[in-house]
């Protein structure tokens, strides 16, 4: 962002000392700015499908931004979810896991159990808040282009719909991004960082 760079400069100025300078260090002040108006979303690369026995019907909404856009992202949830192709394997038996601002679950050999919907039996006790998205239709195919010019494909919530060409985004657990095209079937993004 314009703002990151003009902030960064100014901090360094201009000194009689040789410094190095690091793209970490520019993505930091860069963070700064973006977590203040970023949107956040859900992506889930390489999704994987879950069924989580007994859990409710529900109808959760997570906010666009914690601090200045409450609500917008509506979810209607059964038992049957995506989450990355990482965060299952990393489930443990018979530990308490959270579906983010979604209900908590135990996995029971190759089960996974319904628990309860409260953060608070969660707080103490648990062990990982994943994040997910309901398996339904109008879910969105994305793509983000890394720096590195490799390809993740996953799929995003249906509220990504409202974004617009250019706009920088926050996919949670992933990092920011800046949307490149829309498409009909897909949306397109390119990395920024973490």
């Amino acid at each position: 962002m314009p703002e990151a760079v003009t902030s960064f400069l100014l901090k360094k100025s201009i000194t009689k000392h040789e410094s190095t300078i690091t793209w970490g260090d520019i993505e930091s002040e860069n963070r700064k700015f973006a977590d203040k108006t970023a949107y956040r979303y859900f992506f889930i690369s390489k999704p994987k499908e879950i069924l989580i026995e007994n859990a409710p019907e529900q109808d959760v909404e997570l906010d666009l931004h914690p601090e200045n856009k409450k609500g917008g992202r509506k979810f209607k949830t059964k038992d049957k979810f995506y989450i990355t192709e990482d965060d299952f394997k990393s489930l443990t038996n018979n530990k308490l896991n959270r579906l983010m601002d979604c209900l908590n679950f135990v996995k029971k050999g190759n089960k996974l159990v319904f628990d309860s919907v409260e953060y608070a039996k969660f707080k103490d006790k648990g062990e990982k808040i994943i994040h997910w998205l309901p398996k339904e239709e109008k879910l969105i195919k994305v793509e983000v282009l890394m720096p590195d010019n490799t390809l993740v494909e996953g799929l995003g919530e249906q509220s990504m719909q409202s974004i617009k060409e250019d706009q920088l985004v926050q996919l949670e657990r992933f990092g920011f991004a800046r949307c490149d095209k829309k498409e009909k079937a897909k949306i397109i993004f390119w990395y920024t960082h973490k």
